[in-house]
């Protein structure tokens, strides 16, 4: 198994959008119908013309949910120059599918991340697909497939690997120096956790706005 650091570009933080068809589906995950398509789309749009992320978080084309599945399709078509990862989240309709990419969690990060499930979205504790035995279960077995305690999956359709030698980062007044694999994982968690506080505010507006349009 190779680990591939996700660098972020030399002189500024990686930046990081996640898009949820509901406002918990990339707290689950990370979250068409054709009447309301073109206005999803130009709500994608509009966010593609405030910001350029380097990584996309969103559902999958695939999702058996239609809310999900047509974000999961738009996306693409919106973003066509970013890394999208598209997420999984547990439902009735059994659509898991065989994940490419993993992101491995510790056991303390896996209970924080269920309980502020409970905590931000009560609303959905009378669900029988909500409780701690599904995420912490899913997380596991994704933890096993990656040879972790826990992890997120995601799939990729498409990725471009970059050469080491062509990661540099280039300071005023210094030598050009090697971006080590190894330096980027502890700074590159960091700076994901960073972008995603910074925006935030914005990507709960989206999902709200996305939702509102879905419904």
């Amino acid at each position: 198994m190779i680990c591939l650091p996700l660098a972020p570009p030399p002189g500024r933080p990686l930046s990081v959008l996640a898009i949820g068809a509901h406002p918990d589906d990339i707290e689950i995950g990370a979250g068409g119908l054709p009447s309301v398509w073109g206005q999803v789309k130009e709500t994608l749009e509009d966010v593609a013309r405030s910001c350029s992320p380097d990584v996309i978080l969103a559902p999958s084309a695939d999702d058996a949910h239609q809310d999900h599945r047509t974000i999961g399709e738009l996306v693409p078509t919106v973003f066509r120059d970013q890394l999208y990862l598209a997420y999984e989240i547990p439902k009735w309709d059994g659509d898991m599918s065989r994940p490419t990419v993993y992101v491995p969690l510790s056991a303390q990060t896996a209970r924080l991340k269920v309980e502020l499930l409970h905590k931000c979205y009560p609303s959905q504790r009378g669900r029988d697909w909500w409780d701690d035995e599904v995420f912490l279960g899913l997380a596991r077995l994704r933890g096993m497939e990656c040879r972790a305690p826990y992890a997120e999956a995601f799939r990729c359709a498409k990725s471009v690997i970059v050469p080491a030698h062509a990661l540099r980062r280039v300071s005023p007044g210094r030598e050009e120096q090697d971006v080590q694999g190894s330096e980027l994982v502890g700074e590159q968690a960091r700076l994901v956790r960073v972008a995603f506080r910074e925006h935030r505010p914005h990507l709960v507006r989206v999902a709200l706005q996305l939702r509102e349009l879905l419904d």
